[in-house]
């Protein structure tokens, strides 16, 4: 049976980081994976990536042409539906597959530089029509000074500085990605879900901690 890990958390908790060494311990023990997101996102030529995911959203809008549609009415931008469809192309019944950035973080992103409610994000779950199978959410917490730390140091210009409200953009992430782990065990249970902290900021404690949850419950 396939299943999908997707990774949710405030933008530089450290997704990538955590996905990425996870997908090696999967690896290691002999078991295939894939991580076509994090591949095109961190290694692929920005030419490669806008065809690839173009090409893979649009084979997933032909394939589904009515959730396709439903998604184009939630989300208010171009690049937000076609970020959506492509997200949902990776998902598979036969294989391992890890993303960075799954469903849970493209609501999330819908509500960036603005506050939310449980409510708010539990109507977009079930606007989209997800059903939560063959799926693991893995939401990555820090606190907030962690997080502006991550930020700072990075080359690339992150989306809290862009709000010129640093730490009120980091917070309103946090919090609605709490309600949104929230919200998501309730819609689909508890097994549905893992939260895991990233405190020691390489992510190799908490990528040590999702593999032996994946094996205790023998998805591995």
């Amino acid at each position: 049976m396939g299943l999908t890990i997707e990774f949710t958390g405030a933008p530089c908790c450290g997704k990538s980081t955590v996905s990425w060494l996870l997908a090696e311990l999967i690896s290691e023990q002999g078991t295939a994976v894939k991580k076509i997101p994090y591949t095109l996102s961190h290694e692929a030529s920005k030419g490669k990536r806008a065809f690839v995911k173009g090409f893979r959203a649009a084979g997933y809008f032909i394939r589904y042409p009515k959730k396709s549609l439903i998604a184009r009415r939630v989300g208010s931008s171009s690049g937000w539906w076609l970020n959506y469809l492509f997200v949902s192309s990776c998902h598979s019944n036969r294989e391992i597959n890890i993303l960075e950035q799954g469903i849970c973080q493209c609501i999330a992103s819908l509500f960036e530089g603005r506050t939310t409610t449980r409510k708010e994000l539990a109507d977009t779950i079930d606007k989209l029509g997800i059903d939560g199978k063959n799926m693991l959410q893995v939401f990555i917490i820090a606190d907030e000074n962690e997080i502006a730390a991550r930020a700072a140091s990075r080359d690339d210009k992150s989306y809290y500085q862009d709000t010129g409200d640093t730490n009120g953009a980091i917070c309103a992430s946090i919090a609605t990605n709490s309600m949104l782990a929230e919200v998501w065990e309730e819609k689909f249970g508890i097994d549905s879900c893992v939260i895991v902290r990233n405190a020691d900021g390489d992510g190799k404690e908490a990528a040590w901690m999702i593999f032996g949850m994946l094996k205790g419950k023998r998805y591995l």
